[in-house]
């Protein structure tokens, strides 16, 4: 009893207890670690575009198209600094699963940053995207959700894909995050080269390159007149 009213007064977040589940041979914090970090890179990448939205409206982006500085330039600036947000972040997630939840990556960390750089772009390139396609940012947040949940749920993040109902199985197959998540849990968990991954790295350069092209098609500098 003693015990159930000294939980009660705990933080749920630190009442949860990671458990050792078998999970391909290793415990859970193992296989969620780096889901989580599939995930956070997910919603930073989605959500980089709203940004875009925000300057548009603010006429920001039509100021920027007046002056010599080059649209590539404002571009990859953009990129560069959303990049590096999204390192950031994989670092504070990858020190806190080791130094509090006793996270053992088994593969070399470093290796982890090709991953990290082309999975974030891929979503970078979706939301900017739909940031060319909504017109107001409430209809962008709506489209991000519409994106971003299913793959929260359905691409291994908090379980393996293996797990899942066999007709929603070829649903995540064709997810983003289903293939960002089995790399970094590949090399993280297993130690896998990154020689042995070629089918996430297609997946993820692939998905880059067509929303890239969608979001250079439907970029606009200039909010659209009513």
């Amino acid at each position: 009893m003693a015990m159930n009213l000294q939980a009660l007064h705990q933080p749920l977040f630190f009442r949860a207890t990671v458990r050792q589940i078998s999970i391909q041979g290793t415990s859970y914090i193992d296989f969620l670690a780096p889901g989580i970090l599939g995930m956070t890179l997910m919603n930073t990448g989605l959500f980089s575009g709203t940004m875009l939205i925000t300057h548009r409206s603010q006429g920001i982006l039509r100021r920027i198209r007046g002056t010599p500085l080059p649209t590539g330039i404002f571009i990859g600036a953009r990129i560069t600094t959303q990049m590096v947000v999204a390192l950031i972040q994989a670092t504070l997630i990858l020190v806190i699963a080791r130094e509090v939840y006793h996270f053992t990556p088994v593969g070399n960390l470093w290796s982890l940053i090709p991953l990290l750089v082309l999975g974030e772009l891929a979503f970078m390139t979706i939301g900017f995207f739909i940031a060319g396609v909504a017109n107001t940012m409430e209809v962008a947040s709506a489209l991000t959700n519409i994106v971003s949940l299913p793959m929260m749920f359905l691409a291994g993040v908090f379980y393996p894909i293996s797990q899942l109902p066999r007709f929603i199985k070829p649903l995540a197959d064709i997810l983003p995050l289903r293939y960002l998540t089995s790399g970094l849990r590949a090399v993280v968990v297993h130690g896998t080269p990154l020689t042995h991954l070629t089918n996430d790295f297609i997946a993820l350069a692939l998905v880059a390159v067509v929303c890239g092209a969608l979001a250079v098609k439907f970029f606009r500098w200039e909010m659209p007149r009513v």
